[in-house]
């Protein structure tokens, strides 16, 4: 079953932290530039597009769009073609709930910056979905659930 298998087949998972700080109201008429949505980023890389599906059809595209601040462990398509999804037309024919407790489990609330991430080994962080996940950093690179943060 895809979802059994898709969490341990995220080996090409990308890190993006996306944090949208609220401004406060004042007198200066000029509009302060906000950080772009995790939609934003992920329409701006086709790298993205089926996550962006699974968001969608899971219902979690309102969150994706709104000003968080959220981490997110974003799933390439590369990523999901190693889950068994082979196209994104087989990401929109999946389970919505399947594919929200995938997107949950790679989602924590907050922001999280790639130097503020647990260092562990093996330092276990609370996701979205109620699971943890564990990770290291090293000389190596930063590591979720054993897997390497490509950015």
């Amino acid at each position: 079953m895809k979802s059994t298998s898709i969490l341990k087949n995220f080996a090409f998972a990308s890190l993006l932290a996306l944090s949208i700080i609220s401004c406060k109201k004042d007198d200066d008429p000029q509009p302060t530039p906000t950080d772009p949505t995790l939609a934003e980023v992920a329409a701006s890389d086709t790298s993205f597009s089926f996550l962006l599906a699974a968001a969608t059809k899971a219902g979690l595209a309102d969150e994706l769009a709104g000003p968080g601040p959220l981490t997110v462990f974003a799933p390439t398509n590369n990523a999901f073609r190693a889950a068994g999804f082979a196209t994104q037309a087989d990401v929109e024919s999946e389970d919505a709930a399947v594919l929200g407790a995938i997107l949950t489990y790679h989602i924590i609330s907050g922001k999280v910056e790639a130097a503020d991430v647990p260092v562990g080994p093996n330092a276990a962080v609370t996701v979205l979905s109620g699971g943890t996940v564990y990770t290291t950093v090293n000389s190596n690179g930063v590591f979720v659930n054993g897997v390497e943060v490509v950015t």
